[in-house]
């Protein structure tokens, strides 16, 4: 029996003979026992023949998962596949078994650690999103929440995920920034350039540049998220963490070191 007979027999769309279901809600509930059925990332195609959706219909809800960081789209493959966010959701009933398994009791070990705001960002369609915040201590000048975008070229988070590719890769990410869609042709060669300098110190450290007051440390994963890259990042007012700075970076890249061993 293939995938698509078998979802369309036997996983109906809950809306049937409800009509007081919101049928979007309930398409995303569908979306997502599409994805633990087929348990590989998938095109909209796929999920739209599988479940016999309106084209309109599908990507307005592909779209809107993106966004909220529910969905990661691999925008070289065009394939989508639920988040960390996702997976973190029912992390209380066992281990999520994804690639970034271990990146949440990183993360916990790098808060218990320093006392900071700890945050896992994934690239998604050419910019850093925050998938999941671990509190800290120290209080943030801002609000984070989980779903927000930074740009690839201005956030330490969105630089540590251009440290973690190679060149052509990074300029690849760069060029299709929404962010610099409009600046100079050769605008790139001064991120690339920005880039370089935070390999050599193995960290990406951003003050007030997106968020007034606060100040971000931010390092690439080993491991990534089905071929998507990561970043996790420690953050807090911006006089604590420069007096701080080497004993923080030095505790992620140890957490790191024993999450790659």
């Amino acid at each position: 029996m293939s995938s698509t007979t078998s979802l369309r027999t036997e996983a109906p769309s809950r809306g049937q003979g409800n009509p007081g279901l919101v049928k979007s809600a309930v398409r995303v509930l569908d979306l997502f026992e599409f994805a633990q059925h087929v348990q590989r990332p998938f095109k909209a195609v796929d999920l739209r023949n599988a479940l016999d959706w309106p084209a309109s219909s599908t990507q307005m809800i592909l779209e809107t998962l993106v966004e909220s960081g529910h969905l990661v789209f691999n925008n070289t493959t065009k394939h989508y596949l639920p988040s960390p966010r996702v997976a973190s959701l029912g992390s209380w009933l066992g281990d999520a078994d994804d690639s970034l398994s271990g990146a949440f009791e990183v993360m916990h070990q790098i808060a218990s650690e320093t006392g900071l705001m700890v945050a896992l960002s994934i690239e998604n369609g050419y910019s850093a999103q925050c998938v999941k915040i671990i509190p800290g201590r120290t209080p943030v000048p801002i609000h984070i929440r989980e779903g927000i975008r930074a740009p690839l070229t201005s956030s330490a988070c969105g630089f540590a995920i251009l440290m973690g590719k190679s060149d052509a890769q990074a300029i690849t990410s760069i060029q299709k920034s929404r962010e610099l869609a409009i600046s100079a042709p050769n605008a790139y060669l001064q991120v690339m350039q920005q880039i370089r300098q935070f390999r050599r110190e193995r960290r990406a450290l951003v003050r007030g540049r997106l968020w007034p007051e606060s100040c971000w440390i931010s390092v690439p994963t080993p491991r990534t998220y089905n071929s998507v890259s990561a970043a996790i990042s420690a953050g807090g007012p911006i006089a604590s963490m420069d007096r701080r700075e080497e004993t923080i970076a030095s505790v992620m890249h140890a957490a790191m070191a024993r999450w790659k061993s």
